[in-house]
């Protein structure tokens, strides 16, 4: 049986899916929930609403910056979604002592931005590398190594 108390969630981010995995001292123990991240292929749809407007009334992509490209408004919505899921699981569960956070630099500051106060305070590492195609023994290689 898992000691409750001294357990680790591993989230590994990219623009596609989440993955999280329970680890207990140096170890992955298993990988306990994928979770798909669609959005991206929403915005491109929607890219054109938010890059239009030349003139000066307000547009859906007033709310943005004037520059802000269609790949940067994925980053934002992922880690919207991606910080309320791990606030759901960590802060609110109460499961997990460590939360140790693996994307790709950009993705990973964007994600900074949007954890909560509470989320911040069990996040013990924070990793800028993209890890979404590795297998959990390098994972846990990067992480514990």
């Amino acid at each position: 049986m898992k000691n409750q108390s001294l357990l680790k969630l591993i989230a590994v981010v990219d623009l596609n899916k989440l993955r999280l995995y329970e680890a207990q001292s140096i170890k992955i123990t298993e990988q306990i929930e994928e979770l798909p991240l669609a959005v991206h292929k929403a915005h491109r749809h929607q890219q054109g609403a938010y890059q239009s407007g030349g003139g000066s009334a307000p547009t859906a992509g007033s709310a943005f910056e004037p520059h802000t490209s269609g790949k940067d408004l994925e980053l934002l919505e992922t880690a919207k979604i991606v910080a309320s899921h791990l606030d759901k699981k960590v802060v609110q569960d109460h499961k997990y002592k460590e939360l140790i956070v693996i994307a790709d630099p950009k993705l990973l500051g964007h994600l900074k931005q949007k954890f909560s106060k509470n989320l911040k305070k069990v996040i013990t590492k924070e990793i800028p590398k993209d890890f979404a195609h590795h297998e959990a023994e390098d994972i846990e290689r990067c992480v514990f190594g």
